[in-house]
């Protein structure tokens, strides 16, 4: 019974854009509590975390989609 076969997955490769991801998000989040609070800081920060947010987007989707074309 615990002898069964066909048990391979995959498990994907290490991968740092998650941790940039919640860069990104804990930049916006500061952003956003120091904006609301009229604190020129904040703005600046909320920008920097967007845009830290979309580099990491272009490249997790390139490299799956690298990935996927590899084979």
């Amino acid at each position: 019974m615990s002898q069964q076969g066909g048990g391979h997955y995959y498990v994907p490769a290490p991968s740092t854009w998650p941790i940039t991801g919640s860069i990104a998000l804990l930049f916006m989040g500061f952003g956003a509590a120091l904006s609301v609070n009229r604190i020129p800081l904040g703005y600046g920060l909320l920008a920097t975390g967007f845009a830290i947010l979309v580099y990491m987007l272009f490249g997790w989707f390139s490299t799956v989609a690298r990935e996927s074309e590899s084979g």
